[in-house]
């Protein structure tokens, strides 16, 4: 009888370590992006109000390739008014073009300073779940008492749709010199000094 009172103390002493444990935020940072992201309806390259509302998530490093990617897109239809720039539309933060609706989170990995976390996402139909989904993982960071998102992994292998990571498709695009538009690579390459 002493050993199964020992046996079930012990277990309840541990129960809120082990939950606490479970989720130190990481889930909390995924959930609050993408209730952000699903509700703005924003689409391309983010705007100012975009920017503003991302920075409390974000990474410094990807917030800047994020706004470098909106002076990318104005500079580029400056120069060229007549044609759709880069970044004009689409999301860029899912596997999917036209982005998720509905999401779930799968599971978490991490260590003390960064972690994983696959998300399951869904791009309902008005009438009509999607039932098959895709799957995409966020990457984090830990800075001081807080995860930020530092990048998002594009698992959705769509033929049209983004591939690779956010860093590396925005970074992709806007690491050359564009000289008929005023752009240097190496404003891109500013973000990974943050």
């Amino acid at each position: 009888m002493r050993r199964m009172l020992f046996v079930l103390l012990t277990t309840l002493a541990a129960v809120p370590v082990l939950a606490g444990a479970a989720d130190d935020g990481t889930r909390a940072a995924v959930q609050r992006f993408y209730d952000w992201r699903m509700n703005s309806g924003s689409m391309g390259a983010p705007r100012p109000a975009d920017i503003e509302a991302m920075r409390p998530m974000l990474t410094p490093e990807l917030i800047c390739l994020l706004e470098s990617t909106s002076r990318y897109r104005d500079a580029y239809a400056k120069a060229f008014p007549g044609d759709k720039p880069p970044f004009a539309d689409g999301e860029l933060y899912s596997s999917l073009f036209e982005g998720p609706n509905r999401m779930a989170i799968d599971k978490v990995s991490k260590d003390p300073q960064a972690a994983r976390v696959r998300v399951n996402l869904y791009h309902d139909q008005p009438g009509a779940k999607d039932r098959k989904g895709w799957k995409d993982v966020v990457v984090l960071d830990r800075r001081g008492d807080r995860w930020l998102i530092s990048d998002i992994e594009f698992k959705g292998g769509f033929q049209f749709g983004n591939g690779g990571s956010l860093r590396k498709s925005l970074t992709a695009e806007m690491a050359k010199d564009k000289p008929s538009f005023g752009w240097t690579g190496a404003q891109a390459a500013e973000c990974a000094k943050r």
